[in-house]
């Protein structure tokens, strides 16, 4: 569209876009009684959030679109949600497994609007870390300090909830935590609003995903490690 406008002269010049390069994530997949130890765990705490991890599993969906699924969604033997990447319309076939988790209720004991919508993100993402802990999956970001973890007691750590997004820590976490070198200096300012960041705070301006104007905001607190 833009192009289109330059050759027929209503603009004086194209702006330049680069394409950033996506960050290699590091995969780890399950092995069927990981799968079926971690289910039970996440089951035993929240048969909400059990429906869900199913339905995310077999879906492929991320949890945003499964919290946003509405009964109307839902037809037979499909589940319609829009992407949240590209906002496209998509339809998927349900798995036997996702029949089971999200059978559609008789129209008067609707109570909600939808088979998720009873949780949050971050509720759904403590019953996920706290069950992944549970039965021993859990430790893998700590020992790769790709997570904030601050020390409770003589040896339990507790994981902020706020750091994580879709039940994993925020992109730029670990990289954050290298730069200040302590997990609780790091946390504390990842909380503190700063002018930096236009008075808001670190881990909020995380979120929205503006990663660099954290880690360049990171560099000057770390210079002046007195203001941190």
């Amino acid at each position: 569209m833009s192009r289109k406008a330059y050759n027929m002269g209503d603009l004086e010049s194209l702006h330049e876009f680069r394409r950033q390069k996506e960050r290699a994530g590091r995969i780890r997949f399950l092995e069927r009684d990981e799968e079926a130890r971690l289910f039970a765990a996440i089951k035993s705490r929240s048969e909400d959030a059990y429906r869900l991890s199913v339905f995310l599993v077999d879906s492929g969906c991320r949890l945003g679109e499964a919290l946003g699924l509405t009964w109307n969604d839902i037809k037979e033997h499909r589940v319609s949600f829009q992407t949240i990447i590209s906002s496209r319309n998509c339809t998927i076939p349900m798995t036997e497994q996702v029949k089971e988790v999200i059978r559609l209720p008789p129209d008067g004991r609707r109570r909600s609007k939808g088979p998720f919508t009873k949780l949050s993100q971050a509720q759904f993402a403590a019953i996920w870390n706290e069950a992944k802990a549970g039965v021993g999956l859990g430790a893998e970001w700590q020992k790769r300090d790709e997570v904030i973890a601050l020390k409770s007691g003589s040896s339990r750590f507790v994981f902020p909830l706020k750091q994580f997004v879709d039940a994993r820590p925020a992109d730029g976490t670990a990289e954050l935590i290298a730069m200040f070198g302590d997990h609780r200096l790091a946390w504390k300012w990842l909380m503190t609003p700063t002018d930096k960041l236009g008075g808001n705070s670190p881990i909020d301006t995380l979120l929205a995903g503006t990663l660099a104007d954290v880690v360049a905001a990171a560099r000057l607190a770390v210079e002046h490690a007195p203001d941190v």
